[in-house]
């Protein structure tokens, strides 16, 4: 069954309580002195990143600084969450620490903030991300106020991507392409587009022409994102007259994760209402990390044409059984003898295997055959292709590789598996994604991961900010 897919962008929110940013005034007298460290009242009085930061870099930490000193016992990982992403906010796994000294609690979130660039069979998320605390207490067992910080990761704009032919060491470009964003003041996505080389061969000069825009409309917890493939009849591109391809929206709520998508204006010949054609309606629930759905339903929106409504009818549907190192993905697309989906007898229709590293994130994520039995989850199911990603000490994606057979030893997870393709990610010290090199030949020495390797792709990213 084709699951629907497409890029998701921020969805920045107002703040729901006010933080202060600027340090008590030094004591009378005492040049350059700081405040008591036990003031009757303690709070919170600055917050990094601060409330509505834009560009927020993958390896920041949540610093909060106090007037006083808290009452150690009350900050733990309940008390100082990190939520996100998306609008629905799920808490996601972080470590939290006091330094009395400082003055200050810090957050570290488990793994990079932002999308993974590593291939991930999970739901792609926003990038707008929530600091909460509650129930903190002073020295004195006085409350400290409750405040919420909101802010959006960065944005790495691809700035050339670079196909090859030919050749070994120094292979032969051919004309590529590179995006351009714009972006609305509190720095949500307003338009990405996407651009192809013209004739001359170099990126960003006057021949150059776009291939496909998207454009973003966000209102309450919805995102719309809405593809144009052509200029339409004035034959200019980004104009209001270009032609639309599809739209999606995507729907945060509570423990759902939702997106509809439209492939048709619907009978009356106008886009954007009630009769639109609608192509996939997906329903993904959530884990308490807000990133690891239980389960990613395929409806269809049954006679009322209205999604997410009693009259929904159930296609099909996976299910995810994590466990703490990973899940099993089970896919159902035959609801069985007795034609009643969720029942013991629904058809698997495939299976893959999940697998997560010490960061919590995807390590590996394998597809599944049935065995010479010919049926599932049985002793005799094999891995038909699977994808191994590494990261480097600070968690940040190293280098995703793609296999497809278990190589001489018949044995997968070892070394002599048979490598398909492999990508190499750099990174900023930031974090931020710089670059990503598509490795699809081992090169004349016939060693992979090796300086011969051929390159069939190179992208590079904008992290300037």
């Amino acid at each position: 069954m084709t699951r629907s897919a497409c890029v998701l962008l921020a969805a920045l929110c107002a703040c729901s309580a006010e933080v202060v940013t600027t340090e008590p005034a030094p004591l009378p007298g005492v040049a350059g002195a700081r405040p008591p460290a036990r003031p009757e009242r303690v709070r919170i009085i600055q917050v990094t990143p601060a409330d509505g930061a834009l560009h927020v870099a993958p390896l920041t930490k949540i610093v909060l600084l106090l007037n006083g000193e808290a009452d150690p016992a009350s900050v733990n990982a309940g008390t100082v969450t990190l939520h996100g992403p998306g609008s629905s906010g799920e808490p996601l796994a972080a470590t939290v620490s006091y330094d009395p000294t400082a003055r200050t609690i810090t957050l570290a979130p488990r793994s990079p903030l932002g999308t993974s660039a590593c291939l991930s069979p999970l739901p792609a998320r926003d990038s707008n991300y929530r600091i909460a605390t509650q129930a903190l207490r002073a020295w004195n067992g006085v409350p400290i106020d409750d405040v919420t910080t909101r802010f959006t990761t960065v944005y790495n704009t691809l700035t050339s991507g670079t196909p090859y032919v030919g050749g070994d060491v120094l292979p032969t470009p051919v004309i590529g392409w590179y995006d351009t964003t714009t972006e609305l003041p509190d720095g949500r996505l307003a338009r990405l587009v996407h651009w192809s080389w013209g004739l001359d061969g170099v990126p960003h000069t006057a021949d150059d022409h776009p291939v496909i825009h998207n454009d973003f409309s966000y209102s309450e917890d919805t995102t719309r994102l809405v593809s144009y493939t052509a200029p339409g009849a004035d034959g200019i591109w980004l104009t209001a007259d270009d032609v639309v391809q599809t739209y999606v929206d995507r729907i945060s709520v509570a423990g759902h994760y939702r997106q509809v998508g439209y492939s048709a204006p619907g009978p009356n010949g106008v886009w954007f209402d009630d009769d639109d054609v609608i192509l996939a309606v997906d329903d993904w629930l959530l884990e308490a990390d807000g990133r690891r759905p239980q389960e990613l339903r395929y409806l269809d929106p049954g006679p009322d044409g209205k999604p997410f409504t009693a009259d929904d009818v159930l296609q099909g549907y996976e299910r995810y059984a994590w466990g703490a190192a990973g899940a099993k993905l089970l896919e159902y697309a035959d609801p069985g003898p007795d034609a009643s989906w969720r029942t013991a007898d629904d058809v698997v229709d495939q299976t893959w295997d999940v697998t997560l590293d010490s960061f919590g994130e995807i390590a590996s994520w394998a597809t599944n055959l049935p065995g010479p039995d010919g049926k599932w989850l049985t002793a005799d199911d094999a891995i038909h292709a699977l994808n191994r990603c590494s990261r480097d000490g600070a968690g940040l994606a190293d280098v995703l590789g793609v296999f497809d057979g278990a190589g001489p030893d018949g044995v997968w997870f070892t070394p002599d598996d048979k490598r398909r393709a492999y990508a190499r990610f750099a990174h900023a010290p930031t974090g931020a994604l710089t670059s990503q090199g598509v490795y699809d030949a081992p090169g004349p020495d016939g060693q992979w991961l090796s300086a011969d390797d051929h390159l069939g792709e190179a992208l590079d990213y904008d992290a300037s900010r």
